[in-house]
């Protein structure tokens, strides 16, 4: 699919409000509230501003260096692919379309990173996340990055959200029977947030067994 095919097919599904499309030249006149404080030299920006009253994340790479610029762009259009097959799941935020050749749009959601959670939080994300990533599976997508933090969202209702995909991976229904590497890796992820659970729970176990040791002395 090439880019001009693309921004059509995801203009056509865009859900901005249709007043006056967001444009390039409108970023320069709106307040925008960096997502990402220092990304590496080739992720691209992400950012988040208000327009016509709705708020909307920008990833955009106009401004990331010269030399790199290709490859991010390279990038953007295969994490906007894995957007759009995802389109209407609820696993991730709601595409929005193209802005241009260099940024997309997806819908803001509030939300804090998994890895921000207390425990009584995570542990109720945890279960969401896993049928989340079940839900991934069955579509033969796999995420394949989930031990990043700021890779899984949580709303304030608890629902997960899916950012970052830009390490997706599509299985063809020929390379089937490999998903279990793949589904592994995922599974891999998950771990971490189940295993910093676990950690807490023995950690508190340990403290009160303490606690009642010095009671009894």
């Amino acid at each position: 699919m090439n880019q001009t095919k693309l921004c059509q097919d995801t203009r056509a599904r865009s859900s901005l409000p249709k007043k006056e499309a967001l444009r390039r030249h409108h970023l320069a006149q709106t307040l925008r509230m960096p997502l990402k404080k220092k990304p590496s030299a080739l992720n691209a920006d992400t950012y988040a501003l208000n327009w016509q009253q709705e708020m909307i994340v920008i990833k955009d790479c106009r401004y990331r260096p010269k030399l790199a610029r290709p490859l991010i762009r390279w990038l953007l259009r295969r994490e906007c692919k894995a957007y759009q097959r995802l389109y209407g799941t609820e696993l991730v935020p709601e595409w929005l379309g193209w802005l241009d050749k260099d940024a997309f749009m997806l819908r803001y959601v509030p939300s804090i990173p998994i890895s921000k959670l207390d425990t009584r939080q995570l542990i109720q994300a945890n279960l969401k996340l896993q049928k989340s990533v079940e839900i991934l599976h069955e579509r033969r997508l796999f995420h394949m990055d989930l031990r990043s933090g700021g890779n899984i969202l949580v709303a304030p209702g608890g629902r997960v959200y899916l950012v970052d995909l830009t390490s997706m991976v599509k299985l063809k229904p020929w390379a089937v029977p490999f998903a279990w590497c793949f589904r592994r890796w995922d599974e891999y992820g998950l771990q971490k947030w189940v295993w910093r659970v676990i950690s807490f729970l023995a950690a508190r176990e340990e403290i009160l067994s303490i606690k009642n040791r010095l009671v009894g002395f």
